[in-house]
């Protein structure tokens, strides 16, 4: 087990207590957070966020190889949902696998601030 997959039970659980809160997004929203990407993490490989087969495959088809190019598409308005075979269950597995690669990569200092940040943006 990757140290995002032993992360994910423990965030899923401090999100989904938060009254208004879902890790998982409901159909037509969306999961907003703040990446802050080094080099390194630009430069990783898709194949690093663990994705399922069909949405990685659905990232790769259009020319997605690093997590750098993802995140920099994504946050400058890319629907990836608009991608063949990328629907919201897709959609919704990239953006938490996003959230606990940038979690899992951050000093352990600086991720109890990002998931407040994080929780924060998402209050409904």
């Amino acid at each position: 087990m990757t140290k995002n997959n032993e992360n994910y039970g423990r965030i899923k659980e401090i999100f989904n207590s938060i009254d208004g809160v879902n890790l998982h997004d409901k159909k037509g929203s969306r999961f907003i957070f703040t990446m802050y990407l080094s080099s390194q993490m630009e430069v990783a490989d898709i194949d690093s966020l663990e994705l399922s087969v069909r949405a990685s495959n659905g990232l790769r088809r259009v020319g997605y190889h690093t997590v750098g190019e993802l995140c920099s598409d994504i946050s400058s308005g890319t629907d990836i949902r608009k991608i063949r075979n990328c629907g919201a269950k897709s959609y919704s597995e990239i953006m938490e696998k996003l959230f606990l690669f940038n979690l899992a990569n951050m000093p352990e200092e600086r991720q109890k601030r990002f998931i407040l940040e994080t929780i924060e943006k998402n209050r409904m």
